[in-house]
């Protein structure tokens, strides 16, 4: 169904009707479970899917379903070939239990359609998406930090593309609606970012810090959902990198990266320098 907040599916040079029909095709082979010969148990759920359209894209499932790689349960500890098949190559069951069943089902649903979706919904919280009241539903910045980390866990490089995408969107979207609710689900996505993605992967640590260093002047909202004293004394690195950016790139930086419209640049870099710093 199609909202104010769907996000776009990756670029695609080819004809939309041919894109389309390639999708819907893999859309059924998903749905239908027809010929699977991969099964995920995660959770309560046994989920069928298909070694030839799963194992080309991640280094991890390649692994456990070829028995190309030895491998543990978070990660490839070995790319050289094994001698001994491991169990999970004969029986092709892989047991994801300790993960997130809604997140496993995204990433394989990347799979068949390059593209997941990074909202949930139920019924307290279909208005707004972006930024869900429920307990314990999540927005979309922390689905899509999560979909990173674990794009980089299973080794799916394309996931982490797609992923990193579709958060700094999210971000752009919400420095440009200045909505109080959406930037406080933004800034809460910090612990995500910065407990689940490898130190030295600063992709999403540079998008974060860049979003809030540069935030928009002259909303009393900004005062109200910047928690930085809890924030930064749990993560110091994060306010590092905020730092870090106001210091090395100017005041101008967040025009040259949102390419959107914002408050006057003197008000915002008095803002920052008061309040940020």
């Amino acid at each position: 169904m199609a909202s104010g907040w769907e996000s776009a599916r990756p670029s695609y040079n080819g004809p939309d009707h041919a894109r389309d029909e390639l999708v819907q095709g893999f859309e059924s082979v998903l749905e239908s479970g027809f010929g699977a010969d991969l099964t995920i148990i995660c959770g309560n759920e046994k989920l069928l899917y298909h070694c030839a359209i799963v194992c080309p894209r991640s280094k991890y499932f390649a692994a456990a379903a070829w028995g190309q790689f030895k491998v543990r349960s978070h990660g490839i500890t070995d790319y050289g070939n094994c001698l001994q098949p491991q169990q999970e190559s004969k029986t092709k069951t892989i047991d994801l239990s300790q993960e997130s069943l809604p997140m496993v089902k995204r990433m394989m649903r990347y799979f068949y359609v390059l593209d997941y979706d990074d909202q949930e919904y139920n019924d307290n919280n279909w208005a707004d998406p972006v930024a869900p009241t429920s307990p314990g539903v999540l927005s979309v910045f922390e689905i899509n930090a999560q979909m990173y980390a674990l794009a980089d866990q299973f080794g799916v490089e394309g996931l982490k593309k797609v992923a990193a995408s579709k958060f700094e969107l999210r971000c752009k979207e919400t420095m440009s609606s200045m909505h109080a609710s959406h930037m406080n689900a933004m800034l809460r996505s910090v612990e995500a970012i910065y407990t689940s993605t490898p130190e030295g992967d600063t992709t999403l640590r540079a998008t974060i810090a860049r979003a809030v260093a540069f935030l928009p002047a002259g909303r009393q909202a900004c005062m109200e959902i910047l928690e930085f004293k809890s924030i930064c004394s749990r993560y110091p690195d994060f306010m590092w990198d905020v730092l870090a950016n106001r210091m090395n790139d100017g005041k101008n930086s967040w025009h040259r990266w949102s390419d959107t419209t914002t408050p006057d640049d003197r008000e915002a870099a008095s803002w920052g320098r008061n309040h940020l710093f």
